[in-house]
């Protein structure tokens, strides 16, 4: 299959991806506000299991950054340096890509714990 091929499978399975975790995202809030006697019951359900949620989420961090490192990097790495230029701009890109998903995590984090203390 051609790189071309390639890019249009991957765009689809991330698209298709999106939707539905958005989708299922849209039903934990409805189901949550119903169980929860309203959206208002849903907010303090949500404020009184932050703390949990927090180590859950930083859990799926850590399972992230390790199956990153593990394989998927090396996997990458390998693809990139098929390129013509050795994978020189590829992966320069993905440095810039690694250190922006890192400050992504960190910037969410720090407003979710901001938000947590009634900050808001």
């Amino acid at each position: 299959m051609s790189d071309k091929g390639n890019f249009k499978r991957l765009t689809l399975v991330a698209t298709i991806a999106t939707l539905v975790t958005f989708i299922v995202g849209l039903m934990m809030v409805y189901l949550g506000s119903r169980l929860a006697g309203g959206i208002d019951g849903y907010g303090q359900l949500l404020e009184s299991a932050a703390p949990a949620l927090l180590v859950w989420r930083l859990l799926l961090y850590a399972l992230l950054v390790l199956a990153w490192m593990g394989q998927l990097r090396k996997r990458v790495v390998q693809w990139l340096k098929e390129d013509a230029d050795g994978g020189t701009e590829g992966l320069a890109r993905l440095h810039r890509l690694e250190c922006a998903v890192v400050i992504l995590a960190v910037v969410v984090e720090t407003y979710n714990l901001y938000a947590t203390w009634g900050h808001t």
